[in-house]
């Protein structure tokens, strides 16, 4: 039987096969067990392991036959099979390891078996994710010649909250295990919110400039290597600026490009960006060529009929006029009022990328997304949950408009959207409930915010789960200047706002906002700073809310990463008076429907 295992290892099925016609029928049968299995045929090689059991009832078929069970998802006979023969050889790692693969909490057995093989990488790999992360990575540091294992390593050290220190695992697995390594890598990099200055992160980045998410990446890199003109490129085409840095580099090279306008791909890219993100560059007083001139499109929307590159083409013309024909199908809703009007001015994100995909769920229960907005956390949502519809819901049509067009472009089939207003839910046609629901940055905005929670409650399926992002008032404290400055200078554009706010806020001042990407699009700084109406919140009058809607407090997430994180809101309103800037984006969060 080793010759037989060293065939099965090393995928020499052909050899096996030849073995099988030279063997004794007992142990031909317990030979085909083991083909069948290798060959993805779990219930013939089943079959086969009962007759080999039948005809010679010892160790090593009862245990082919245990494997058989385990295949065909009949653990527990299985487990009954394996727990006898551990007792009749306690010393057998490949009995303790099987057995603990049959069990719902194997790591005992699978512990077992590594102190009998201790250099056992295949039963180490099975045991790491099952662990708390310090004893896996005790573990994981007892093997450190396996890559697979040192992968794991590299997952444990980022779980642990040192990003940094697993994207110098994953540099130097990089060679063994490129692909895996890099996405890793990669994964750490956005955990950390920067990249070091290291030619093999240049190397993967420009590897994997397709990926979601890696313009962020990009965008960061080019203060490493402000000549990669590639990762330029992608940021400007796939992402959105957000370093003043980077922002006023980009506007020196617009003002010399109107001086001198040779054909540049530059130009079509950084055309196609700043339609996107509404021109919000500074302009010097007559800076915006005439309308005939080739960097136009760079300042304003280029007319259609003059001459334009691919993305600019795309951006100013064809985008927009499918955008006008998907708002002219969706009806109207009654009962307009400033903070509709703001976002129908200014719809709301304006995006391109969704970034970094979650894990995907294989819930397949409806989720419903209230207040979506341009629809960018719909889609992640959507593709964090493939198997179920996710129903998004928003007041705004120009922004829903805006989303059903994203949609066309990025093929995401799994969202339906919806004209509706939050608190008259049981005027549209949606299902009764829902398991998830979740509601980001809106409820801050209505006149009476606990009534849209109560409105989102009545949906919410018994024990089911609701995720809410709501402002800061901490969080939301060194923008206050800002705001005041913002509304002081009275009807002026936003894009001269935007310029004025540059001139005139301190440095720490105005480093705390250029960290807001809202900072960066002129939709997004009128609802940062300009916002029809608002309110910011603390801890304890979330709590009460929720203990009036029947709602109780899971977790943050994201939460700031601690190793022992408080278990309510009380000690987290204790944590964010120590450390006002935690939640300087939102309170983002999931409660549960409280039982009846």
């Amino acid at each position: 039987m080793q010759y037989a295992r060293e065939l099965l290892g090393s995928g020499r099925l052909a050899e096996l096969r030849e073995l099988i016609q030279q063997s004794p029928p007992e142990q031909a049968a317990h030979l085909q067990a083991a083909l069948r299995l290798a060959e993805g045929e779990p219930q013939l090689a089943l079959e086969m392991a009962r007759r080999a059991v039948a005809l010679d009832p010892q160790t090593s078929t009862r245990n082919t036959l245990a494997l058989c069970l385990l295949a065909c998802r009949q653990a527990a006979e299985a487990e009954a099979i394996l727990q006898d023969l551990v007792q009749a050889q306690p010393d057998n790692p490949d009995l303790w390891f099987n057995l603990a693969r049959c069990q719902p909490d194997g790591l005992p057995a699978c512990l077992k078996a590594l102190a009998l093989r201790p250099d056992w990488t295949e039963a180490r790999l099975w045991a790491l994710p099952r662990l708390p992360v310090a004893q896996a990575l005790a573990l994981a540091r007892q093997n450190p010649t396996s890559s697979q294992v040192r992968l794991w390593e590299a997952r444990l050290v980022l779980a642990d909250g040192r990003p940094l220190a697993a994207a110098q695992l994953c540099l130097a697995l990089l060679p063994e295990e490129p692909e895996a390594a890099g996405d890793l890598l990669l994964e750490a990099l956005h955990e950390a919110g920067q990249v070091p200055a290291d030619e093999r992160i240049l190397a993967v980045l420009r590897a994997r400039l397709q990926q979601p998410g890696v313009w962020q990446l990009a965008e960061a890199a080019l203060a490493n290597w402000p000549e990669a003109e590639d990762l330029l490129l992608v940021v400007l085409t796939e992402g959105q600026v957000t370093s003043l840095a980077l922002e006023d580099r980009l506007t020196e090279w617009r003002r010399n490009y109107r001086e001198n306008p040779i054909v540049h791909p530059l130009a079509d890219a950084l055309a196609a960006h700043n339609f996107t993100y509404g021109f919000a560059f500074a302009e010097q007083p007559g800076e915006a060529p005439p309308v005939d001139h080739p960097a136009y499109a760079l300042y304003r929307p280029l007319p259609p009929g003059l001459p334009a590159g691919p993305l600019t083409a795309q951006r100013h013309w064809h985008e927009p006029a499918r955008r006008r024909e998907l708002l002219a199908s969706l009806r109207p809703l009654a009962g307009a009022d400033a903070v509709m009007g703001q976002y129908e001015q200014n719809p709301y994100p304006c995006w391109r990328s969704l970034g970094v995909p979650g894990r995907p769920s294989q819930d397949e229960r409806d989720v419903l997304v209230a207040g979506c907005g341009t629809g960018q956390h719909a889609f992640q949502v959507a593709r964090c949950h493939p198997r179920a519809t996710v129903w998004a819901l928003d007041f705004s049509l120009p922004s829903l408009a805006y989303a059903m067009q994203a949609q066309e472009r990025l093929g995401i089939g799994n969202v339906r959207f919806l004209a509706a207003d939050l608190l008259r839910l049981e005027e549209t046609e949606l299902p009764d409930s829902f398991a998830s629901i979740e509601c980001m940055g809106v409820l801050h905005h209505l006149e009476d915010p606990l009534a849209g929670l109560r409105a989102l409650r009545a949906r919410l399926a018994p024990h089911g789960w609701l995720r809410l992002g709501l402002y800061s008032r901490r969080g939301r404290a060194p923008m206050q200047r800002a705001r005041q400055l913002a509304r002081a200078y009275g009807p002026l554009d936003l894009r001269t706002i935007r310029q004025n706010l540059r001139r005139d806020l301190t440095p720490e001042e105005l480093g705390w906002l250029a960290g807001i990407r809202e900072f960066y699009s002129l939709s997004g700084l009128r609802d940062l700073l300009l916002h029809e109406r608002q309110i910011e919140l603390d801890l304890p009058t979330i709590q009460r809310w929720l203990e009036a809607t029947e709602l109780r407090f899971d977790r943050f997430d994201p939460a700031p990463w601690l190793a022992q994180p408080p278990t309510d809101l009380a000690g987290w309103d204790d944590y964010e008076a120590r450390f006002p800037d935690a939640f300087r984006s939102m309170y983002m969060f999931w409660c549960q429907a409280s039982p009846a």
